[in-house]
């Protein structure tokens, strides 16, 4: 059998562990602190920010993306995103995130949905320390008003052409 520790080793033992205890949490606040500080940021933006896994399932959605459709944060977590936004069945055939994932670069498009709003959409590629893609990032902004803009402008210096 081994010796026994005194009461000042025990106390010492003691005072670790409630350092090693105070780390921890000091690490756990400002870890919960900088994930706060992630999602106050990017819940300020008009964007669309969607986090996805390889398979195309949410993994995080700001506060824009879950507005555009009328759900929680919570609800949208786990769910496919083809299945949310565009309510399809499968992955949009020309989707930059499915691109993006692909080669490994961003890719970049415009969309018009069947509702005749106007999407500019990125598709960025999440990956790993060792560089495997687990993932992406997609953001998406409506520019519908600009697109309109753009066409009566079009439209207005047509006439102006045909006038002169």
């Amino acid at each position: 059998m081994g010796k026994k520790p005194t009461y000042q080793e025990l106390g010492q033992k003691v005072n670790e562990l409630e350092k090693t205890v105070l780390e921890r949490k000091t690490g756990e606040k400002a870890l919960k602190d900088a994930n706060q500080e992630k999602e106050t940021i990017l819940d300020s933006l008009v964007e669309h920010v969607v986090h996805q896994d390889t398979d195309m399932r949410v993994l995080w959605a700001n506060r824009a993306a879950c507005e555009s459709v009328n759900l929680t944060r919570d609800q949208i977590l786990g769910c496919f995103c083809y299945e949310i936004w565009p309510r399809r069945t499968d992955p949009c055939p020309d989707c930059p995130v499915v691109k993006a994932m692909k080669t490994g670069r961003p890719e970049v498009m415009e969309k018009y949905t069947p509702d005749g709003r106007a999407w500019f959409i990125r598709g960025y590629p999440v990956q790993s320390a060792t560089g495997k893609i687990v993932g992406a990032i997609e953001l998406a902004l409506d520019i519908t008003k600009g697109k309109q803009a753009e066409k009566a402008l079009r439209n207005a210096h047509n006439k102006l052409e045909r006038r002169v």
